[in-house]
């Protein structure tokens, strides 16, 4: 996997899983 794809899958992914972390605290 080079460094454009991994960047991308994490710009996508990141705000989710974040989002996600929030709630779960909340």
């Amino acid at each position: 996997m080079d460094w454009i794809q991994l960047t991308f899958e994490l710009q996508i992914h990141f705000p989710f899983i974040f989002t996600k972390q929030l709630s779960s605290f909340g």
